[in-house]
């Protein structure tokens, strides 16, 4: 082992956050320890099948779904505790030849609050560290504040994403979530008639809706629009505020308060 990306060296080992909204780093940096002899597992929110046949990942290469749903090779995401033995463990089956890719730590945020799922990692961290193991945790980091972030930080080796998925400074006022597949052209639609009025962004990722609200309110985003399948864009649309009250707007009215909300927070 010995080779570098970013700031990872894989003669290092520990815990590695790497920043990016997709886990594509993640992911190379997987293949490239799977190559060099560590026997690998990966914790995602992704059905199993779905990952192995995205990256190519051999049969041997453990996959833990996180879900509530009971099924094969499935944690529940609220039993942290018991994910971070399941973790211990492979290491040690292992002899500490392991590496192990976690690409869900937003979801754990979520299921268990910051604090509990800091402790988990810091408490994976001082194991892995002992050993010759690595562990890779990819995350966004607009899911969580800025303070979080940098606890997160203190005790884990950063990497760059080389400027894969750079991520915005500022978040949207405004963000899409589509009910359906369908209704992802018309979030497109509307976020091209939102330009003019408010930066807006579309989250179109295969986690459940109302985890992509809890996320969404968790980063403040003044306004998450509801959108449901249909040729043309709305005229009407359910939009939940930075204040968690739900209401339904008309267009014009989302425009003239998106507008309003810009001026107060000094973004125009």
């Amino acid at each position: 082992m010995g080779n570098r990306i970013g700031g990872f060296d894989s003669r290092r080992p520990g815990c590695y956050l790497v920043k990016e909204k997709k886990p594509d780093l993640a992911y190379q940096l997987l293949k490239q320890l799977l190559g060099e002899g560590l026997h690998g597992m990966v914790i995602t929110r992704q059905y199993p099948d779905r990952v192995r046949g995205d990256h190519g990942l051999a049969p041997e290469v453990k996959v833990l779904w996180l879900s509530h749903t009971p099924g094969e090779d499935y944690h529940n995401p609220t039993a942290i505790g018991m994910l971070a033995k399941t973790i211990s463990r492979f290491i040690e089956d292992e002899k500490g030849e392991a590496v192990v890719l976690l690409n869900g730590l937003e979801y754990l945020v979520v299921n268990n609050g910051f604090l509990r799922t800091l402790m988990f990692v810091e408490h994976v961290n001082e194991f892995v560290m002992q050993r010759k193991a690595v562990v890779i945790i990819s995350m966004n980091p607009e899911a969580i504040q800025e303070k979080e972030l940098a606890m997160l930080e203190r005790n884990l080796t950063t990497l760059d994403c080389g400027g894969r998925d750079p991520v915005d400074s500022q978040p949207p006022v405004v963000r899409l979530l589509p009910k359906t597949e369908a209704a992802r052209e018309t979030c497109t639609r509307l976020r091209d008639r939102l330009i003019a009025w408010a930066t807006a962004d579309i989250d179109d990722s295969v986690e459940p809706l109302d985890f992509k609200i809890r996320m969404a309110q968790r980063n403040r985003i003044p306004f998450v629009v509801i959108v449901s399948g249909g040729e043309n864009p709305p005229e009407v649309v359910d939009v939940i505020l930075w204040t968690g009250e739900e209401r339904v707007m008309s267009l014009n009215t989302l425009f003239d308060e998106a507008t309003r909300w810009r001026k107060r927070a000094g973004l125009t």
